[in-house]
């Protein structure tokens, strides 16, 4: 199961349709466990931060999980690996192909909903994968 939003840059609309359509793939599956997937821990300062709060993100900046009552949100960047026992869909915001790749062929992603940075990522995303756009934003289908 691949989703992506047709977006570049800080999109706030497609940042909440990725955790929508992630929340509603935990909710489907009967998983407990999100994964949130960015470059490297400062990526969530910003737009991800006005979404989900800066409280939430200093906690996942210290602990590399969030507890939203009853959902285990676990934070994956280059460095940061979600602990052995995440399985469940994972957001994946702002990351480079080569990290998207990897998260897909993981054991522990049982869904990936990509929102790119750049206007080359998403073209990319759409040729690796059978995918499903979840949000039309600002893309170039030419790339």
């Amino acid at each position: 199961m691949f989703y992506h939003t047709r977006s570049i840059g800080p999109d706030m609309e497609a940042l909440k349709a990725g955790f929508k359509k992630c929340g509603e793939l935990a909710q489907q599956h009967g998983y407990t466990q999100l994964g949130l997937a960015t470059p490297m821990k400062g990526n969530l300062d910003g737009v991800i931060s006005d979404l989900i709060g800066e409280d939430a993100v200093k906690i996942l900046q210290r602990d590399n999980v969030l507890d939203l009552k009853g959902i285990t949100l676990h934070l994956i960047t280059k460095r940061v690996s979600p602990s052995h026992k995440f399985s469940g869909p994972v957001l994946a915001v702002y990351t480079p192909i080569d990290q998207v790749r990897l998260l897909a062929k993981s054991s522990y992603c049982k869904g990936l909903i990509y929102v790119p940075w750049t206007q080359d990522e998403g073209p990319k995303f759409e040729k690796l994968f059978q995918t499903t756009v979840i949000y039309e934003g600002q893309y170039d289908l030419s790339m």
